[in-house]
């Protein structure tokens, strides 16, 4: 098998293993359930944030192809996932998979007119060697796989784990949409800590006022600082994500 078939290979399994792992969620477990529970990222963040990358590959590549002397600006990894998410937000799940699958597509069909010299041709960019295939092909191939690895596990750890019903983010209304609300302007998002509860949007208040109350309020003896120390503490013993 020359480079360029090998590299057209790897590209065709990495994206036949994240679309495998996609296969069957609905559209409100995308866009509600947290798949990197890291950096709090939903399936359908992480579908987005691909998205965003292919759009990288189909800028770099074409300039890369034309010119060896191509100099690319470095890349803020962080700044282009949460642009994609930014530039999708709105959008279903399925429409950004759709996107970016077609993306897939044309990635493919651009190295399929180029030659093994000009996937291994050796650059020099920022005092560092690289290729086509290791900067482009190689990189790509291992960010699909690490996201489906990344839903592979939640899928394990979702059937592993008893489900406790709640509503979705898209569903809440009344009060729960109000905390709802208030969770996602105190956190970027609304965590699954929030969510347990609300099938009970007055509890829901009530805990979330104790929360305030006894991590927020002013204390002569113990600063937030130290509050919010020790609940890490407790947290790192129990071996707890919150």
């Amino acid at each position: 098998m020359d480079t360029v078939a090998e590299a057209i290979s790897d590209l065709q399994y990495a994206l036949e293993q994240v679309q495998e792992q996609f296969t069957g969620l609905t559209e409100a477990e995308m866009s509600s359930a947290v798949v990197d529970e890291t950096h709090g990222y939903t399936a359908r963040d992480v579908l987005a944030h691909l998205a965003g990358w292919a759009d990288y590959v189909l800028d770099v590549l074409p300039q890369m192809l034309a010119a060896v002397d191509s100099q690319l600006p470095p890349v803020d990894a962080e700044a282009r996932n949460a642009q994609a998410r930014a530039a999708r937000q709105g959008q279903p799940a399925e429409a950004i998979l759709r996107e970016f699958e077609q993306k897939h597509r044309q990635i493919v069909q651009l190295l399929r007119a180029a030659s093994p010299e000009e996937l291994t041709l050796r650059r020099t960019m920022r005092g560092k060697i690289y290729t086509i295939k290791s900067y482009v092909v190689d990189v790509m191939t291992h960010y699909i796989l690490e996201t489906a690895e990344l839903l592979r596990t939640w899928r394990v750890r979702r059937a592993e784990k008893p489900w406790i019903r709640w509503v979705y983010d898209h569903e809440a209304t009344g009060l729960l949409k109000k905390e709802y609300d208030k969770a996602i302007k105190r956190a970027g998002r609304v965590y699954n800590i929030v969510r347990v509860m609300s099938l009970r949007p007055s509890t829901l208040r009530a805990s979330m006022q104790l929360y305030g109350s006894v991590m927020q309020r002013e204390s002569p003896r113990l600063s937030r600082a130290h509050r919010e120390m020790i609940a890490v503490v407790v947290s790192q013993a129990n071996h707890c994500h919150y």
